[in-house]
């Protein structure tokens, strides 16, 4: 156990895991660059990211991203433009996030600011 971490991950994996913490809302993040960084082979480190946390290294960075655009669409005080989310959640085109948004969540990013639930919206 001594190659594991606090948290139960392999020491690459938290490695990594931290990278994405730090970059996710980078825009020009280049994840595919940070995995092949590592000492160990790309497609390895890959299944190895999916085993240890259930999700690949994109999926993870992904899900980081998601869970930033709700909560700051979710901040009512503060009407952000779609475009400035987007680049705050690490996403250099807007149309691109709001398709991922949308995929995700069932309605745009728009709907969602005005409070429509995903339930609401028209899929």
């Amino acid at each position: 156990m001594k190659d594991r971490s606090k948290d139960g991950l392999s020491k690459t994996v938290e490695e990594l895991r931290d990278v994405i913490l730090e970059n996710y809302a980078d825009p020009y993040f280049d994840l595919e660059k940070s995995i092949r960084s590592f000492p160990l082979h790309y497609d390895y480190l890959r299944k190895l990211f999916k085993t240890e946390l259930g999700r690949s290294p994109l999926e993870y960075l992904t899900d980081l991203r998601m869970h930033k655009a709700r909560e700051l669409l979710s901040d009512k005080k503060r009407n952000r433009p779609i475009a400035k989310v987007a680049e705050d959640c690490g996403f250099s085109d807007a149309l691109y996030f709001s398709r991922v948004f949308k995929k995700r969540y069932g309605c745009s990013p728009t709907q969602f600011g005005m409070g429509v639930s995903s339930s609401e919206a028209v899929e």
